[in-house]
């Protein structure tokens, strides 16, 4: 026991025991640290339930429904649990053992719940901002791209919205196949590549030039890129 504490110490682990009849027993104040309650005592697997969020309750109870008493199948799951305070906090459960006797009974499954509202918050606003992009690309009359620069000064296309393929015609791939400069219209060949070298430079780029869609249909294209550099 006190080779686990000094395991967990200061890691952010809370280490837990539950029995067979669904009690949990803390190992150190973890809970107490966040602002949760422990549910010690009686009934402490429907007291720890009580305080799920009703939309992670459904789930929570599948994953130890998985995890039968018979079983003991290890579980991992993520969810929200009310804090002292009134506020959500986002938890990671872990049942990875489990202790049986000598019969092969399960008594008690050993786990252990990290805190991840950190993690998830940063998910949340990753997600904001991919809807705001997203939003974006819906709005813009046109297409959003992403490309690799190459030596040729030319461009390979790494993603697009779904856009790009009506406006040149063909997918994505068939358009790095053939070269993005193959479309252009040969009036305009020249100055696309000056302009486009400025990239590289890294100045905004912003080109007015003809396109020939695999179709044969050919329109006027307003063209501004932002240059991305790696670390």
């Amino acid at each position: 026991e006190a080779r686990v504490r000094a395991a967990v110490a200061g890691t952010g682990i809370g280490l837990w025991e539950r029995s067979a009849s669904g009690e949990r027993k803390w190992f150190d104040d973890w809970c107490r640290r966040l602002d949760v309650d422990p549910c010690d005592g009686p009934e402490s697997d429907e007291r720890w339930r009580a305080q799920i969020h009703p939309a992670d309750v459904g789930r929570y109870n599948s994953a130890h429904a998985a995890s039968a008493a018979v079983s003991g199948d290890p579980y991992v799951i993520d969810y929200r649990v009310r804090t002292g305070r009134g506020e959500w906090r986002w938890l990671q459960e872990r049942s990875a053992a489990s202790l049986r006797d000598t019969d092969g009974n399960l008594v008690a499954r050993i786990g252990a719940c990290l805190d991840i509202d950190e993690r998830k918050s940063a998910e949340y606003e990753r997600s904001r901002a991919a809807e705001r992009y997203r939003t974006l690309a819906r709005l813009v009359r046109g297409y959003v791209f992403e490309g690799q620069l190459l030596p040729t000064g030319g461009i390979e296309f790494t993603w697009a919205d779904d856009e790009f393929g009506a406006i040149f015609g063909c997918e994505r791939a068939e358009v790095n196949r053939r070269g993005w400069h193959s479309f252009v219209d040969a009036r305009d060949q020249v100055s696309a590549v000056e302009r486009l070298s400025g990239l590289a430079r890294g100045n905004v780029v912003e080109i007015e030039l003809r396109i020939v869609a695999t179709t044969g249909e050919r329109r006027w294209l307003r063209m501004a890129a932002e240059p991305l550099r790696d670390a």
